[in-house]
């Protein structure tokens, strides 16, 4: 068969409703890759954001009195001094530790509050060991 009549096949009315389904999917394939793009650039902007963060000074939480700009803070080594609060510890059920591939174990993690000389209180997370 040639060309033209393989054309004249493909737009009969026997498969017009197929070709307009093909339309309509390559139609939907790229939007969805235009959406990872999307996603993509999105992601490369967060971890750019956490990267900045992590490599930025440590926040001394003693002497900090404005909390307004907590995208600022987010990510970032923190000090701070006081007594911690057993009294309102909290357990974390179910909670995970260990390699994936490797020995797992389930248990509790436990937050204790520290209690600063001003009055507020952190939780802090103990960060994972490095690898």
């Amino acid at each position: 068969m040639s060309l033209p009549s393989l054309l004249r096949l493909y737009f009969s009315r026997r498969w017009w409703w197929t070709t307009l389904l093909m339309l309509f999917a390559v139609g939907v394939m790229l939007r969805l890759g235009i959406w990872q793009l999307d996603r993509l650039e999105t992601r490369r902007a967060f971890n750019e954001h956490v990267c900045l963060m992590q490599t930025a000074d440590s926040l001394d939480l003693d002497t900090l009195t404005d909390l307004t700009g907590l995208t600022d803070m987010e990510y970032r080594l923190a000090s701070a001094s006081g007594v911690y609060d057993f009294e309102r510890q909290v357990a974390l059920r179910n909670q995970y530790w260990g390699d994936p591939d490797g020995a797992a174990q389930y248990g509790y993690h436990l937050l204790t509050p520290l209690l600063m000389e001003n009055g507020q209180a952190v939780l802090a997370t103990k960060p994972p060991p490095p690898l």
